[in-house]
């Protein structure tokens, strides 16, 4: 009984020093990741697996497991070309169709971050676009003529409703049945799977 009564002032402080450290930093690390690998279908019918994994960074007091937004996406593929796997980092970004015809990679994506170090294609097209040629090196395409026609799907799957929404896929192969049965429930909009091949025109100045 003397030694309970002499710990317990220990304990009563231990469980106020954790409540404050609660309070003041969270419960869970301020970034988590969510990554899987997607099977991914191009404009030809084949089949690829795309590595997939999304950073995301807690709010407020940090208490739930899966609850964030998204401050980065990295993914990687085998491209077949002497560049090997591919792999790149979008900062505040997402991967929305990847395809590939004659030999070049066709990436398209959304981008929130100007940093030239990650940002690898046209930003006047929407999606932004980006070629992967054969030789490995990546190329801007000048317009959305550059871009084969019948390369028409955004076949990327997005965090769709949210971080908690896809967190049950952390860890899996998402397979293409089950990737586009949780798409058709929790859906982006009108249009959800179709490339909008829309291009900023250039601000005009008025000339006095």
């Amino acid at each position: 009984m003397q030694t309970i009564k002499q710990v317990f002032p220990w304990i009563v402080g231990a469980i106020f020093a954790l409540a404050i450290y609660i309070w003041n930093y969270g419960l869970w690390p301020q970034y988590f990741d969510i990554a899987w690998d997607e099977e991914v279908r191009l404009h030809d019918g084949r089949v690829i697996l795309l590595h997939v994994n999304r950073t995301y960074e807690r709010q407020g007091r940090r208490l739930e497991r899966w609850s964030g937004i998204q401050s980065s996406m990295e993914i990687s593929f085998e491209t077949e070309t002497s560049k090997g796997r591919f792999s790149h980092k979008f900062e505040r970004g997402h991967l929305v169709f990847l395809d590939q015809k004659n030999g070049k990679w066709y990436i398209g994506y959304y981008a929130g971050s100007v940093n030239s170090s990650t940002d690898i294609g046209n930003r006047s097209m929407y999606p932004h676009v980006a070629v992967l040629e054969s030789n490995g090196i990546i190329s801007k395409p000048v317009s959305w003529n550059d871009i084969p026609t019948n390369i028409v799907e955004l076949n990327i799957m997005p965090p769709t409703p949210d971080s908690n929404g896809v967190a049950k896929f952390n860890g899996t192969v998402l397979k293409l049945e089950t990737k586009y049965q949780h798409w058709a429930e929790f859906p982006t909009g009108p249009g959800a799977h179709s490339i909008t091949r829309i291009t900023e025109e250039p601000v005009q100045k008025e000339v006095r």
